[in-house]
């Protein structure tokens, strides 16, 4: 997009690749694993949001993948967590694997209202972005926050191997990608007044192999990405006035 700087795939949704057992949020089975890959950013996101959500007591994790950060919230921070996912591998997966009873469904026919809607790596698999914001904020309760996570086209890894061969051009996986530009007029066209936005690295493989077991290098390389905006994604945490 000539504006906001969106990229967007001329191509369709494909739900069914959501459901195979190889999908990346189900390589892990242990939770020991599942900790090193996501505990850390899973618990900085969810101290950001009690930054500014004093009322968080009840939390919704639309695209909630293998369940570990439903798992999280709940057990580390005493919410009340649910999480609902289309894919019925996924679904499966979390109960078996981690004891986390997901629903098995689309937000679109969810009832309930949250303190808090979050919505990690989702938006930018989907045709219809507006429809999604919309369904998420219709299960937010009034002075909820909304948390959405989704690539950054700025990142270090694109800047460093160009647009063409970064990973995340992968349709129909990723049918809409946002620089913050992009993300910020999205929100902006719902009404939603920003309050934090920072970007959230990933566990880089190198790091991960060298890393020590309280995760210092992890740390410097996830806080100097931030601190730069180069991280792999952005993390938009919103509220409506």
């Amino acid at each position: 997009c000539p504006g906001c700087g969106c990229i967007m795939a001329d191509t369709g949704y494909e739900p069914g690749q959501y459901d195979s057992e190889d999908y990346y949020t189900l390589a892990s089975v242990e939770l020991s694993d599942m900790e090193r890959r996501w505990g850390f950013r899973s618990r900085h996101i969810l101290n950001r949001i009690l930054e500014y959500q004093e009322t968080a007591g009840s939390l919704l994790d639309v695209g909630a993948g293998n369940g570990y950060f439903v798992r999280v919230a709940g057990k580390e921070f005493g919410m009340h967590a649910a999480g609902i996912e289309i894919s019925d591998t996924a679904v499966r997966f979390a109960r078996d694997n981690l004891g986390v009873e997901l629903i098995l469904g689309d937000v679109a026919t969810h009832r309930g209202e949250y303190d808090v809607v979050t919505s990690f790596n989702v938006i930018e698999h989907l045709e219809n972005p507006q429809r999604h914001m919309a369904e998420l904020l219709r299960v937010l309760k009034p002075g909820g926050s909304l948390v959405i996570t989704t690539p950054n086209p700025r990142c270090i890894q694109r800047l460093a191997v160009g647009l063409e061969k970064w990973k995340m051009i992968c349709p129909p996986h990723h049918l809409n990608l946002f620089p913050v530009d992009a993300m910020k007029a999205l929100l902006d066209q719902f009404e939603l007044r920003i309050v934090h936005h920072e970007t959230l690295s990933t566990f880089v493989k190198i790091v991960r192999k060298i890393d020590t077991s309280n995760l210092l290098l992890r740390r410097l390389f996830f806080n100097a990405f931030r601190v730069l905006g180069l991280g792999a994604d952005h993390l938009f945490i919103a509220q409506r006035d």
